[in-house]
């Protein structure tokens, strides 16, 4: 994360800024004292007396300054590097500096002569401002002993003599610019002491940098320590304290030099100074309050930002996932506690290191390009997903994680977060899940909530003939025949609804379909998985082909063996007598013994057509027999279906005026080429035609329809009559049922609709009804275009 106290960088900065001006002022100090000690050495006197008719440097005084500065210069080193030569160097050189300032002051209190006042060099310049040749001045000695002793006292750890250090740094600094006033206005009494101990205008300029660069050698102690605080005092500090010590003094030398020369009056120059002077605290007052203002903005800003960070640091350091920010140059700039579990490095070692290190070094060309891609395209590819890649921990080793990234922009700039977990364990998961999916004998197919296959194994490469490539991130209704897609959506969708392990399509004939298009029965076993990524749905599917022709075998043989004396008991017992009587009744009936009495022809009417219903229901019977024991009785052959259903239709004429039922026809042209038995099916239209007629309203209508639809074709036989309630529907394709119990019985045997079922599921088609109050009441074959099987011509392979 990036570093919120913007008031201690500001810190940091003014900290730099003032040692800065420290080592330059004590070089400034060491180069004014070097051009006179040169100019002693090489008898140049315009090096020594530089402003003519007054006090010069002397020798004794340019070497105290050299040490000075010197003291000065490695005080900075040793704060800089903590090298204890440095301070030693430092101490040495104040030392010395401070026993020549000694020294001086026992000669003028003593009136004797130590020899050191030309121990540098013979005076052979002017006397001018001291009395003896080649000595400082007084109040230079004295200068030198406080800051040679500031400068011993300030090494020192006692708080108390560090007091003492300052005071005397301060004093020496004060005294300076005193001298320096002196000369400014031409006051001898603030640079000289008595007759004959001036101090030198170069030698004050020199103490001046001096004093302040042993002050700025300690920044964050004593007076400027306020200078470089971040503090609103240390701001006002940084401006005020600067005007105050330069601007007066140049605004009195000004006016000064105006009245000396007859510019103005006294008065005018008094009164131009004050507005100078008001002027100057105008600006300096604005520039003073624009800076506080603005330095309130960004300690407010700095104050919301860590508070924001505080926020985002308890919140990272609560998860266990590993969280790592980066800047917009890929360096690392915050992680958790997590992150040092998952990768292995501390926190310490990873700040401020480029974010690859993290990545196996075979990525590293390839991350670099992405990178900076996304920094000047904004290719945005894995922001806002998840992605599984490989990590590098600190041993060496590597490991495979899951990867969530998001940015989030800071004015200009752009910063990364991104949420890493290690997936080692559950990659180990996954590989034994797949594992058992592997040896698993059935097929599993396991799918999203968006019925995505999302595993599959090499048993449902086998079983649907597809390979892993094809099915993997395709729906899984391309396994399923395309006549009950639509079904398995609305089951699918209720089961991720209320998801529970089960069978699927209990009590149902299922089906799969393969590649190649065909289809076969299977067994299915449905169960629910919550993840992470939500509920998953996993299916172990079988192929029952084997199992269902078993049992589709033994049941035709049961049959068989069951009713077989059945059918010759009916065929040979029931039905001849009563064809011999049907033949009798005949007789009777055609008056070859003459003519009978109208009450006789009556009865005998009545005994023939009664037996001829049995002998109709005895004929149905066989024909439902033959067809449910029997998988040859059906012959598909190609018919033209359109002329079938119009042949039905003219068959069905006269029923239809003797009920004055008009017979509408709806035939489309591209209803021919489908494969089915002629027999059969005019069998089912007769059946369908007749109770249309026989239950629709008196001059009613009656409308047959016959069209193509997909894959299929639908035949519907429509009327206006009597209603069929649902619990009616229920039991309408049951053998022998004729009515609900208490209403009256419609003529016939009840075997009409089962046998029309059973015909029409023996060509893989469909019998619906549908009746609904005004509506009427429709009965629709649905057969399909395909040629039926021969496994699946069977009519009981449907039932």
């Amino acid at each position: 994360m990036i570093s919120t106290d913007t008031g201690e960088q500001t810190g940091r900065g003014n900290v730099s800024v003032l040692l800065f001006w420290t080592v330059l002022s004590a070089g400034a100090a060491a180069a004014i004292s070097s051009i006179s000690l040169v100019g002693w050495l090489g008898h140049i006197p315009v090096l020594i007396e530089p402003w003519a008719g007054q006090a010069t440097m002397k020798a004794n005084t340019a070497a105290a300054l050299l040490l000075s500065a010197l003291s000065v210069l490695t005080l900075v080193l040793h704060e800089r590097s903590k090298d204890s030569k440095w301070k030693t160097v430092c101490h040495v050189a104040a030392l010395l500096a401070a026993i020549i300032g000694f020294l001086t002051i026992l000669e003028y209190s003593t009136g004797q002569s130590f020899g050191i006042d030309q121990l540098v060099v013979q005076d052979w310049g002017s006397q001018k401002g001291t009395a003896v040749p080649g000595r400082m001045g007084l109040n230079t000695a004295t200068l030198f002993l406080c800051f040679g002793s500031s400068q011993l006292l300030l090494g020192l750890t006692n708080r108390l003599f560090r007091k003492v250090g300052y005071t005397l740094a301060v004093l020496v600094a004060v005294a300076a610019t005193f001298s320096l006033i002196g000369y400014l206005y031409g006051v001898p009494y603030l640079y000289k002491i008595a007759t004959f101990s001036e101090m030198a205008l170069s030698t004050g300029i020199a103490f001046v940098l001096l004093s302040v660069g042993v002050l700025g050698a300690y920044p964050k102690d004593g007076l400027f320590a306020v200078l470089t605080s971040k503090t609103v005092g240390g701001i006002v500090a940084r401006r005020l304290i600067p005007t105050a010590v330069i601007l007066p003094p140049l605004l009195g030398w000004f006016r000064l030099q105006g009245e000396r020369a007859g510019l103005y009056p006294s008065e005018f120059g008094v009164a131009i100074m004050v507005l100078s002077m008001m002027m100057v605290m105008t600006v300096l007052s604005y520039w003073i309050t624009h800076a506080l203002e603005r330095e309130d903005k960004t300690r407010m800003y700095a104050e919301a930002l860590r508070s924001s960070e505080e926020k985002y640091r308890s919140v990272t350091e609560s998860v266990t996932d590993a969280v790592i920010s980066a800047n917009s140059q890929g360096i690392i700039t915050f992680v958790n506690t997590a992150f040092e579990s998952v990768f292995g490095y501390l926190s310490t070692e990873v700040l401020g290191q480029p974010l690859k290190m993290l990545m196996p070094q075979r990525f590293h060309a390839a991350y670099t390009v992405d990178f900076q891609s996304y920094l000047i395209g904004g290719d945005a590819r894995v922001f806002g997903k998840t992605v599984e890649l490989a990590g590098v921990k600190k041993n060496g080793e590597e490991f495979p994680l899951e990867l969530s990234l998001g940015e989030w922009r800071e004015t200009d700039r752009i910063w990364f977060t991104a949420v890493v977990r290690d997936i080692t364990e559950r990659q180990k998961a996954e590989q034994r899940f797949r594992g058992l999916l592997e040896a698993a004998p059935d097929a599993m197919v396991i799918v999203n909530e968006s019925a995505e296959m999302i595993i599959v194994n090499a048993q449902a490469e086998k079983l649907f003939g597809y390979s892993r490539d094809e099915l993997l991130g395709n729906r899984v209704e391309m396994l399923i025949p395309e006549s009950i897609r639509s079904r398995h959506v609305d089951h699918r969708s209720k089961l991720f609804s209320n998801p529970h392990p089960r069978p699927m399509g209990a009590g149902l004939s299922l089906y799969g379909v393969r590649k190649d298009g065909k289809e076969f029965p299977v067994e299915i076993s449905l169960g629910p998985l919550e993840t992470e990524h939500g509920t998953i749905i996993s299916a172990a599917i079988r192929d029952i082909s084997e199992r269902k022709e078993a049992e589709e075998q033994s049941r035709r043989l049961q049959l068989l063996s069951t009713r077989q004396d059945f059918l010759a008991a009916l065929m040979h017992n029931l039905k001849n007598p009563i064809i011999g009587a049907d033949r009798v009744l005949e007789v009777v009936t055609s008056d070859r013994f003459g003519h009978l009495s109208p009450d006789l022809t009556r009865i005998f009417s009545e005994l023939k057509l009664s037996n001829r219903k049995v002998l109709s229901m005895m004929n149905e019977l066989i024909e439902i027999y033959q067809y449910e024991t029997d998988p040859r009785v059906l012959h598909a052959s190609p018919i033209k279906i359109a002329k079938l259903v119009r042949s039905c239709i003219n068959d069905a004429l006269s029923l239809a005026e003797a009920r004055r039922v008009v017979l509408v026809t709806e035939i489309c042209d591209d209803v021919d080429g489908i494969r089915v038995d002629r027999v059969g099916i005019t069998r089912v239209l007769e059946n369908l035609l007749d109770n249309a007629i026989k239950f629709s309203d008196e001059a009613g209508e009656v409308k047959v329809t016959l069209c193509k639809n997909g894959r299929s074709i639908e035949l519907a036989v429509h009327n206006y009559g009597k209603i069929i309630s649902d619990k009616e529907k229920e039991a309408l394709f049951v053998g022998f049922w004729k009515g609900v119990a208490g209403q009256p019985c419609p003529p016939g045997t009840g075997l009409g609709l089962y046998l029309c079922r059973t015909i029409v599921e023996g060509h893989q088609g469909k019998l619906i009804c549908t009746s609904e109050g005004a509506l009427g009441t429709t009965f629709t074959v649905v057969l399909p275009i395909t040629e039926p099987r021969a496994s699946d011509s069977s009519l009981d392979s449907m039932a």
